[in-house]
Order: C-alpha cells, then structure tokens, then sequence
C-alpha cells in the first residue's frame, strides 16, 4: 500500500509524516524538500538515508526555475535506491519535476514496487501527478486544519500499523 498525502501549501503534510515516522518507529529512505533562503531563495532535495543534498529550483525574479538535471540524477539516484529500510518518503511531487523524464519515470517505477511509500503530493494536476494518483494500490489522504493532527493514525491505518 502506498499512501499520498496532498492539502494546501503549510496545512502539516510534513509534520504529520514526521509523527507518523517517530510515533511507528521507523526508518525512512527517499527524500524531503526544503528551501534555503540567502540573496535567492533556493529549493533544495535532502536524501532520508544519508542527509547529502541537492539544489533542485531557484527562485529568478520571482519566479521558480527547476533544475531538470537535478532531479534527472540526484533526485532518480535516491528514488531508485529507496525501499532498503522500512519505508520510502517522497516529499514532496509536483509541477517542478514535468521537465525531468527521468526522475519521473523512476517515481512511477517505485510505485509500482509493493514496498510501502508514503508521498507528498501538490493538489494539482498534470500528467506526472494525475499517474501518481491513478497508480494501483494506493490511498490519497487530505490534510486540512481540521484533520490534521489525526493524519499520522490515519497513516499507520492504511498501512496496516498501530501506532
């Protein structure tokens, strides 16, 4: 079972993956987003397993620009290598990646593996999110403000643990 969690921008899609991870006590390998913020504003790729990072988009005039190559080796390299520990979290999938064919593919590889991933993914839609949502055995979950804080149970549900 693969679990996609998607809700607006800061409602607690992390967080409620980070709860889930602590409260079931286990090991994830994939990545998470982050920004870095200096002169520019910076969009960064972070591996689970080993901490290295990637910048993968910069900000240009108010304007953010992927780095297809990024995601095409750095981010593939890390969805092809996940699934050795407990689970994989890909934090987050969006518009960023539809330059990058090859990290798009690798995702949707992965999600046809039966090893668990749980995914952030933007509440939009293109042809990369729309296969991301249509793959089989998986279960979308919505975060709000009103149910967020009961996401990470939900999570451990779906995945058939207690947590």
């Amino acid at each position: 079972m693969h679990v996609l969690v998607t809700g607006m921008v800061q409602v607690g899609k992390s967080t409620a993956i980070d709860k889930f991870l602590q409260r079931a006590g286990i090991r994830a390998d994939g990545f998470r987003t982050f920004w870095e913020y200096g002169k520019y504003r910076t969009l960064h790729m972070r591996s689970f397993a080993d901490g290295t990072s990637a910048m993968i988009a910069t900000e240009e005039s108010g304007r953010l620009c992927p780095l297809p190559d990024a995601f095409d080796t750095f981010g593939k390299q890390l969805v092809e290598q996940s699934g050795t520990l407990d689970i994989t979290v890909l934090d987050e999938l969006g518009r960023l990646e539809l330059r990058s064919p090859d990290f798009c593919n690798a995702v949707l590889e992965r999600l046809k593996d039966p090893r668990p991933v749980i995914a952030v993914v933007k509440p939009e839609h293109n042809n990369f999110l729309d296969a991301v949502r249509s793959t089989e055995n998986t279960a979308v979950i919505e975060v709000n403000t009103v149910n967020r804080d009961t996401v990470p149970e939900k999570i451990g549900e779906l995945l058939g643990l207690k947590i």
